[in-house]
């Protein structure tokens, strides 16, 4: 009895040290994934184009890289297909720009807009027909400070105001410039209007005032639309800016904001 178990232990100890090589040999003789590196050279410094390869010989990645070995250009990754799965830039190793993310039969998924390394502005999220199926717009800190889902291209559900303001500062010395840049979004299907009044303080006589309801005086940027005002004040005052912004659709109002920014220019 005991030949016979000791026969069986050698038996199965045989079979698992063969099947052990075999597999060895196989993964062995598998190719594998491997990099390459091409040199270029822009008018000041030298960079690199790197793309991966699987071990089918397909490539991967494709991204262009500083001296410093950081992403500094386009970035491409592709499916097994050959079609690109996302493209977009980085800028001294952060993502930048317009972000593109498709499925495996190359309709679109996601349209993401970056800044320095956060999502600032209008973000898309597509279904798959291709319709538009949620909606976002965040600040210059990546936060969502609107959110609005769609059916049938048509808005369902919303929250908050796709509108950001950034302004020279509370304070300005005479003669100083000041801009107050105001980036706002227009989700698909929807259209705006908005005002903006200057009051001098503390007699709230109004200064300025302009109504926008259209793209006169309004730039089209990566992130969205942009209105740029820009003064320079040569007197010891204090100015409000009074701002309201809203975004409506068919059924009516989908996003309000009101904003008031004052600010002191001081003189010596």
């Amino acid at each position: 009895m005991k030949k016979n178990i000791n026969k069986m232990r050698m038996i199965i100890v045989t079979c698992f040290l063969i099947l052990s090589f075999f597999c060895f040999c196989t993964e062995k003789q598998q190719p594998q994934s491997r990099i390459e590196y091409e040199k270029v050279k822009s008018d000041t410094n030298v960079a690199y184009i790197k793309r991966t390869y699987n071990r089918n010989n397909k490539l991967t990645v494709e991204e262009y890289l500083g001296a410093d070995s950081a992403n500094n250009g386009f970035y491409r990754s592709y499916y097994r297909s050959s079609l690109i799965k996302v493209k977009g830039n980085y800028r001294k190793g952060l993502k930048d720009g317009i972000w593109y993310k498709y499925d495996t039969l190359g309709k679109i998924m996601t349209k993401q807009n970056w800044l320095q390394g956060k999502q600032f502005g209008e973000q898309f999220f597509y279904g798959k027909d291709g319709g538009i199926e949620e909606y976002y717009f965040t600040n210059l800190e990546g936060k969502a400070v609107y959110h609005a889902k769609f059916k049938d291209r048509k808005i369902i559900q919303s929250q908050g105001a796709p509108f950001y303001l950034a302004y020279t500062s509370d304070t300005i010395k005479c003669n100083d410039r000041y801009e107050l840049l105001i980036f706002f979004g227009i989700p698909p299907g929807t259209n705006y209007n908005m005002s903006v009044k200057e009051y001098l303080i503390p007699e709230r006589r109004i200064t300025s005032e302009k109504k926008y309801d259209s793209m006169d005086g309004i730039e089209d940027v990566v992130w969205g639309k942009r209105i740029v005002i820009s003064e320079v004040y040569k007197q010891k005052s204090t100015y409000e800016w009074d701002i309201k912004f809203a975004i409506k659709d068919i059924e009516g109002v989908v996003g309000i904001k009101n904003e008031i920014i004052k600010t002191e220019i001081i003189c010596k």
